[in-house]
């Protein structure tokens, strides 16, 4: 027998609003809990990254880009991964 998925409703509306099921409106999308002194987790995707356009045959050049672009805004990369179509990103912004 599988367990129960538990329940938000022991937290406050505020934070359980990015809780499945809780984003209905536009409204209560606003509310997600983000905390830029712990790593995250970023996905950017693309449509058009295909074939000839495939981000894994741009590896090399995507990566140092992302290592240009983090060494100037100041962000920490622990992991990147290259999925062809879309790249997982976990990274940390420094203290200022």
């Amino acid at each position: 027998m599988s367990r129960k998925q538990p329940t938000f409703h022991g937290f406050p509306k505020k934070e359980r609003a990015f809780s499945p099921g809780q984003r209905a409106t536009r409204e209560s999308r606003q509310y997600r809990p983000l905390s830029t002194k712990e790593a995250m987790h970023v996905v950017l995707r693309s449509d058009h990254a295909r074939g000839a356009k495939s981000l894994l045959k741009y590896d090399a050049l995507v990566r140092s880009l992302i290592e240009k672009l983090a060494k100037r805004y100041g962000v920490r990369i622990y992991r990147v991964v290259n999925a062809g179509n879309h790249l997982h990103i976990n990274a940390v912004r420094l203290a200022a």
